[in-house]
């Protein structure tokens, strides 16, 4: 008996890439073990993707940058759903360049959590 296997998830959101214009090309994050990965390699996503590294590796401030440029691309109407900026937020949202291939969802999220708490 062979077991069917699902068809492959298509995701609204497929890629992430550093844009090859950089705005900030020796801002701190760069430095972040996970930002510079990303930088050099880009990342693809899947239906789960889990980013593993210690404290200060930069895993936060990368969720939270393509958080924020996925909100660029949300409508004016859906905006308010999302976080205000927050005076820790890293410019790096703006280097980003998300690949996907669907429409975009019109809603909002609030990346910021702590698993601490």
């Amino acid at each position: 008996m062979t077991a069917s296997r699902p068809a492959p998830a298509r995701l609204p959101l497929a890629r992430v890439v550093v844009r090859p214009d950089l705005r900030a090309p020796d801002a701190w994050f760069w430095q972040l073990p996970a930002v510079a990965q990303l930088r050099t390699e880009g990342l693809d996503l899947a239906p789960v993707t889990v980013l593993v590294g210690e404290n200060g590796s930069g895993r936060s401030t990368l969720v939270e940058a393509v958080a924020r440029a996925w909100q660029r691309s949300l409508t004016a109407a859906v905006k308010h759903w999302g976080p205000l900026p927050s005076p820790d937020e890293s410019a790096l949202w703006a280097e980003l360049d998300l690949q996907g291939e669907h429409r975009r969802p019109q809603g909002g999220a609030c990346p910021r959590a702590s698993a601490d708490a």
